[in-house]
Order: C-alpha cells, then structure tokens, then sequence
C-alpha cells in the first residue's frame, strides 16, 4: 500500500480493538517466570489494555519481585496496578490521531507523577541517529520536552539497538537531557500536587509517608539544605519524595540491593545500599559519611532526613535535620 525500503524482520501492528488475542499470552507467561528465576529487576510489559494484564503476570510485589512496566496506551487503571509505566509513543500513535500524541503524553506524564510511578518516555527519541551522527533539531527539542513535562527518564530503541553508533547516541541524548535539567522548573510539581490534593494512596501508612515527604521536599527549601536522604526497604518512601520533583538531590539509601537496582529510574535519586544497622541514628551517620565521600555532600552542609521509627513500622513518620560530619 505505501512504497520505501524494505528491511528484513520488520514487526507490524494490529490495532487493539481488532486484536483479540489476550494479553498476556501464555509464552508471555513462560518468559516472565524465566525472567523472574534470573533475577531480572525489571519488565517491560507490551499491549497492556488493562489492570487485569498486569495482575495476570502473578509476580511478587517490588522489590521481592521484578519492577513490572506498562508500555502504555491507556490509563484505565493500569497505572494503578503497575510499578513504572512507559509512554509508548509507538503504540500510541498508532492508537490514536497524531495530533493527540502529545497531550497523551504530558497527561500519561502527569499522572505517574502525581502516583509516585516512575515514567519512561520512548521511541523515536533520536530516530535519525540510526543513520546520522547527529540528531535532528526537532528530536533535540523534543527530548527536552519530555524533560520539562516531568518524565522519569528517556529511553532510545533502534538508536542504540541497530543504530551506526550507540555510544554517540546515548552520548547525545544524555548532553540534551542534562541540559534540559537545568532549566527544568523544580516548583511546579510541588505547587501543582499539593493543590491538587494528590496521595498515592488513601491507607494510614501511606497517607503518613505522602504528608512526611511532602514536609521533607518544604523543609529542604526552606533551610536551603544541600540533600534529602530517605531511608527505605521497598523504595516507596523515596518515589513518594521524587514525585515532589525536590530542587535537592535524594539520597536514597536502602538495606535491600534489588531496591537500589530499581530505583535508578526513579527521578534525582542518588542511590545507595547500606546494611543493616543497629539503629536508624547508625544507618544515617554512615550513609552521610559515605555521601560525603562521595562528593553529595560537605561537612557542616544540612541535610533533612526521613525515616520510619522502627524497622517493623510500615510508614515513614520521622523527619529532621541533620549536619554532616
């Protein structure tokens, strides 16, 4: 129906009102426990058309199991019941109109945000770089763009996967989006997610860990502290802090290593794995020493940390402010 080069192994797309194959299939099924048996930390799910796709998957939550991400072409609910969603700009734009394409995008961006979810956009990010080494000015453009609209992070495909030269390509995309990362606007989220009245969810112990991330992100501004350290297990804590978009990095500190792993993909984290320590005041002292160390941090510099009281309580309820060593 429409001429132009023909390359080998090409996929195609059916649009999902005309698929009635269900999702996930049961090879699909056979890859995931595969995946899972070789510790995998993350999958991509494709062709999510609803939660129930996902629950079908049958994984342990994060961290014990996998971070399970829904390439998304609808919210219905799948955003809910996925732990990171990816904004499949493929799919998407053969779903729906080109012209929607982008306001689907911001919403879908919105949306994770505002559910602590971390958000991959993707898909023809540098697209001309498969053949060129260099980016046109509109992909240039349009990798900020997603920067400035709040994505977690970005991701390339056949830059990287056929392209003439990948290194150049993640080169490139990683100047575009740093730079992007100056200019972003750190007070939007905050101001937009607190007007908004957004919680991740409406249990005690979450609602407890939202109200203290959300004092952690206004307390750093207030005293200019250098870093917001949280201190977590599963990592909730710190996504809840990184869906505020704080103008200070996170240092995300955790006994569990699967939980560091994942939680590179969440927004400004600096992620580091501490074990066990006799008390939380231990865990902290060492975390700020190795920060230090690191360079995240001088002595005498504030830092605000948020914490759980105990190992055994489900919320994050503690928060203060501490000076570096």
């Amino acid at each position: 129906m429409r001429g132009g080069l023909a390359q080998g192994r090409p996929g195609f797309q059916i649009p999902s009102n005309r698929l009635r194959i269900g999702t996930p299939t049961a090879q699909d099924l056979v890859y995931v426990d595969a995946f899972v048996k070789a510790g995998a930390d993350m999958i991509a799910v494709s062709f999510v058309r609803s939660a129930h796709d996902m629950r079908s998957l049958g994984t342990e939550p994060a961290p014990k199991g996998p971070l399970l991400i829904a390439k998304i072409e609808n919210l219905d609910g799948i955003i809910e019941f996925s732990d990171a969603v990816m904004v499949a700009r493929g799919d998407l734009g053969l779903e729906f109109p080109i012209a929607e394409l982008p306001h689907l995008q911001k919403r879908i961006i919105h949306e994770c945000v505002a559910r602590g979810r971390p958000v991959i956009t993707a898909t023809q990010m540098l697209e001309s770089m498969v053949h060129s080494p260099v980016p046109t000015r509109a992909e240039a453009t349009d990798a900020a763009n997603a920067v400035f609209d709040g994505t977690s992070a970005v991701m390339l495909s056949g830059e990287s996967a056929i392209g003439i030269d990948p290194t150049n390509a993640v080169a490139t995309l990683a100047r575009i989006i740093e730079r992007a990362d100056e200019e972003f606007n750190q007070h939007v989220w905050a101001d937009v997610l607190i007007s908004e009245g957004r919680r991740t969810s409406g249990d005690v112990a979450t609602t407890t860990t939202d109200a203290i991330s959300s004092a952690a992100c206004r307390v750093a501004e207030e005293i200019n502290a250098t870093a917001i350290m949280c201190l977590s297990r599963t990592g909730f804590t710190i996504r809840a802090v990184s869906r505020f978009r704080p103008a200070q990095p996170i240092l995300a500190v955790s006994p569990d290593e699967r939980t560091i792993r994942q939680l590179q993909l969440s927004w400004g984290t600096l992620c580091e794995h501490i074990a066990d320590q006799a008390t939380t005041r231990d865990t902290v002292d060492l975390a700020l020493i190795n920060a230090r160390d690191h360079g995240h941090v001088q002595t005498g510099d504030a830092v605000v940390v948020i914490s759980g009281l105990s190992a055994k309580t489900k919320a994050t309820d503690t928060i203060q402010v501490v000076l570096v060593p």
